[in-house]
């Protein structure tokens, strides 16, 4: 018991160092197989993530108005990621907004610069995200903001499970269907989920429904252009499902985001 606790232990250590800049103790210990099991803790890490971005955001509710509060939060959150999902989305739509081959979307996306597609996607969506979050009741942000960061990183693990790596004649991907075993998807999807309880079910059926269909046609999409996922595809699957729960919230009755079971 004491081994099992210490190997799950490791790679939860893993996946925070490789989803976030949060740094971990010298003990950890690394390998490629060890990083293609750390998946079943990616909503973990998304939870250590959000509690400092709610934190921040509470405290900055205290003495500032919610725009520049959240505002503020947000950019701690990208501090703490080191921007990496960010990056991720931006990357796919300069692939896919400037490449009109298979070769030359996979090479656009490989480019650190980013272009003209991915400036303009990552100006919206922090502005979609911000203007979202300050139409909501200033009380629920904390929660939402957790809840929306856990439940968000279950899907790009699902695309992982049902897909295959898109640049397969550039080696290996860190995370392929093979790393996520039925057991990383019971651990995904709980510490996925468990933040839900905080809102209506309906919304929680309803949202759990669009991100499913918003990922299966994202999945249809990637198939045909490129042939599977790369690394950039799933930070944009992560990104567009969040802004999806925070723009579905904008547009339901606020009952819905009371629980219905606390």
């Amino acid at each position: 018991m004491r081994k099992v606790i210490k190997k799950e232990f490791n790679l939860f250590l893993n996946a925070l160092m490789f989803f976030t800049r949060i740094p971990c103790p010298r003990f950890t210990e690394y390998s490629e197989a060890i990083m293609s099991k750390t998946l079943r803790y990616y909503p973990l890490t998304g939870f250590i993530v959000a509690a400092i971005t709610a934190g921040v955001l509470w405290l900055a509710l205290l003495v500032m108005p919610a725009p520049v509060a959240v505002t503020i939060a947000l950019t701690v959150s990208v501090l703490v990621t080191g921007a990496f999902h960010e990056d991720g989305l931006a990357d796919f739509v300069d692939g896919f907004g400037g490449g009109w081959s298979r070769e030359r979307i996979l090479e656009i996306m490989k480019d650190s610069r980013i272009g003209t597609f991915g400036t303009i996607a990552l100006i919206l969506l922090f502005a979609l995200k911000i203007f979202a979050l300050i139409s909501l009741p200033v009380e629920k942000l904390p929660a939402i903001i957790i809840a929306a960061y856990c439940v968000s990183r279950v899907f790009p693990s699902l695309l992982v499970k049902t897909s295959v790596y898109a640049r397969k004649n550039e080696g290996k991907a860190f995370f392929s269907r093979n790393g996520i075993d039925w057991k990383s998807i019971v651990i995904i999807s709980v510490t996925g989920f468990i933040p839900m309880i905080l809102f209506n079910y309906r919304f929680v059926i309803l949202y759990t429904a669009l991100a499913l269909a918003v990922l299966a046609a994202f999945r249809h999409y990637l198939h045909r252009r490129i042939g599977g996922y790369t690394g950039d595809t799933l930070g944009a699957v992560q990104q567009i499902t969040e802004l999806i729960f925070y723009l579905l919230l904008t547009a339901v009755p606020a009952s819905w985001m009371n629980s219905s079971v606390l």
